[in-house]
């Protein structure tokens, strides 16, 4: 063994070149990318399974508020009427033709939810309970 030691030197490695380098290759990969082109989504619509379409006239639409009351509205002046009558027929109500014409004119009317049950079965449309939760 030598009885001199040479002191070692350390090696200190230049990182410059390096970071040169993976930026040149990430620029490259950039610019030299290309992507693919957006294609066209295919939709598969579900086929109509009625056979009778639904007609758009005689239509009864029903909104139920969050303060628990309940409007209804009929499209057709004759068919409010209609209702008129079997409502007179019902409660024994009459109407002057002043207040059937307004009612035939109104659009939407309402009620209390907990009078909903009461006013069906007055006007002979049957009211079952949904009893399928669970």
């Amino acid at each position: 063994m030598p009885k001199v030691k040479v002191p070692r030197k350390s090696t200190a490695i230049d990182m410059t070149a390096m970071c040169d380098v993976a930026f040149l290759l990430l620029t490259f990969f950039i610019l030299t990318t290309k992507f693919r082109p957006q294609e066209v989504v295919q939709i598969d619509i579900p086929s109509s399974t009625a056979q009778i379409p639904i007609p758009d006239k005689d239509i009864l639409m029903i909104h139920i508020s969050p303060d628990g009351k309940v409007f209804m509205g009929l499209d057709d002046q004759n068919t409010r009427l209609a209702l008129l009558d079997k409502l007179e027929e019902a409660y024994s109500i009459k109407f002057s033709p002043k207040q059937r014409d307004a009612f035939r004119l109104t659009e939407l009317w309402g009620m209390d939810i907990r009078q909903l049950p009461q006013f069906w079965i007055r006007i002979l449309i049957p009211v079952q309970p949904l009893h399928n939760q669970g």
